[in-house]
């Protein structure tokens, strides 16, 4: 029965080397076969090879997905760089697994994972008069990825582009009859019952925080049995019921700056643990 432990936002760097270091301590007690890392691993390209160098030491496998603050330009690397070169061979190089382009399989389990971005769904739906043009214009004004983003990537283009490639992997594992459960880690959220933090909010920033289209078309999938993501520094954990399908857990971790959190799936779901 493998055990995955889902840790995010450790922004080393922010984060003390000590914190991030009694984070594995207590993921290691845990005894995974994998640990993920969710994104916004460090502050930095250097911070995030060193916070992989830290988490070396858990027991089992480690795959790391990008988040938002790893993408953001410095020390002389772009966020085209970042994303397409840097975070993946940084990854690879310290031996552990880049999920965004290779899934991880152990015993009819399979994890899949994503940065999934925002597609200023949550605002959209919210606000249905404003285009996303609106959303795209006032970034830089409301979140810091406008000024630290050097690319030219459009959000929602570039959040569908990793929206279709997650469901043509999900398609594949649910067709594969050695898989008979997935998880599924994302960044950002991909459900609005995992925006708590926006509940009530009638501003803006909701725009950034979620694919609500991604989550739209995964939670059909037949062997999808958790989605734990990162990104809003927020506790969620709630039950997805799905017609004639098990029911979804849904999960999003409290990891805030300083005070990184972890979570323990074990599959089949008999029992997990928090802290």
């Amino acid at each position: 029965m493998p055990r995955i432990c889902v840790t995010s936002d450790v922004h080393l760097g922010l984060t003390t080397e000590a914190v991030v270091e009694a984070l594995v301590d207590a993921i290691a007690a845990e005894r995974p076969d994998l640990t993920v890392i969710a994104g916004d691993v460090g502050e930095g390209l250097r911070a995030f090879r060193r916070c992989l160098a830290i988490f070396a030491r858990l027991p089992g496998d480690l795959g790391v997905i990008a988040g938002n603050h790893d993408l953001w330009a410095g020390q002389g690397v772009s966020s085209e760089q970042l994303w397409s070169t840097a975070l993946p061979e940084a990854t690879r190089e310290a031996g552990r697994i880049y999920l965004e382009d290779e899934d991880w399989r152990r015993d009819g389990v399979a994890v899949v994972g994503t940065i999934a971005w925002y597609d200023y769904s949550a605002a959209m739906r919210r606000f249905p008069h404003r285009t996303a043009g609106y959303y795209a214009r006032r970034k830089r004004k409301i979140v810091v990825d406008g000024i630290r983003l050097d690319w030219t990537r459009e959000d929602q283009a570039f959040a569908r582009s990793l929206g279709e490639r997650t469901l043509e992997r999900l398609e594949a594992l649910d067709a594969d009859p050695t898989i008979a459960a997935i998880a599924l880690v994302t960044h950002v959220p991909i459900f609005a019952e995992q925006l708590v933090h926006c509940a009530g909010d009638g501003s803006a920033t909701r725009a950034y925080f979620s694919h609500l289209t991604l989550g739209d078309d995964v939670r059909w999938s037949p062997k999808l049995r958790v989605v734990c993501s990162g990104h809003t520094h927020r506790r969620y954990e709630g039950v997805m019921a799905r017609a004639s399908l098990p029911p979804l857990s849904m999960v999003t971790l409290e990891s805030d700056y300083g005070a990184p959190a972890y979570r323990c799936f074990d599959f089949p779901a008999q029992s997990s643990s928090i802290s």
